[in-house]
């Protein structure tokens, strides 16, 4: 498995989605990942989205699907990238 500063080839097209549709200014940001450190005000912009898109789908004593985790999963990743 090919990764990218720590996201899988899977979590980063994940992600590269997630910010296409909701904040397609932050794709170059996604691109740069590994390549470059991102500052902290890139990292909080990109969690940002993810929660968003995180609360969105997940209702009150709705179970996590799969996406929902992996979301998850990249929250954790960009806290430490």
């Amino acid at each position: 498995m090919i990764r990218v500063a720590g996201l899988a080839q899977s979590e980063l097209s994940l992600l590269r989605d997630v910010i296409a549709r909701r904040r397609p200014e932050l794709l170059d940001v996604v691109e740069r990942i590994g390549p470059s450190p991102l500052s902290e005000f890139e990292r909080a912009s990109l969690r940002r989205v993810i929660v968003d898109e995180l609360c969105e789908q997940l209702l009150p004593g709705a179970r996590a699907r799969r996406r929902d985790l992996e979301l998850a999963d990249l929250l954790l990743h960009l806290g430490a990238a």
